[in-house]
């Protein structure tokens, strides 16, 4: 239903904005600006029509953003991704949980860590 809900096609306005949000979110991870992330994160593609059907998502992520992360549905959902400062990430997935919970949705929480390493290709 999620990936069914996109429209057929989006204003050159959106797709601008997004074009450069998503240079905007390298710039926030190469800089740890964790505000412009939490801005660069804010999606007008595909999370406003797929919201909807995904109960709970809208309460989790307002959950995520009010302490601090930037939050976002990972593709069509019903999973999402959270980045935040050390210290916060406790928080942030009990108050993640409890907006599925409170939605009746049974969730998982992960929380991993950064790497200055990068990613390897082998």
């Amino acid at each position: 239903q999620a990936r069914a809900a996109l429209p057929a096609q989006v204003s050159l306005e959106a797709a601008a904005g997004s074009i450069g949000r998503a240079l905007l979110v390298v710039e926030a991870l190469r800089s740890g600006d964790l505000p412009l992330l939490r801005e660069a994160m804010q999606d007008v593609l595909h999370q406003p029509y797929r919201l909807p059907h995904l109960p709970g998502m809208e309460a989790a992520l307002e959950a995520a953003r009010n302490l601090g992360g930037a939050a976002a549905l990972s593709g069509a959902g019903p999973g999402m991704v959270v980045f935040c400062r050390r210290g916060q990430s406790r928080a942030i997935a009990e108050a993640v949980q409890a907006a599925f919970r409170a939605a009746g949705v049974e969730s998982r929480a992960w929380t991993l860590r950064d790497s200055a390493q990068g990613a390897i290709v082998a």
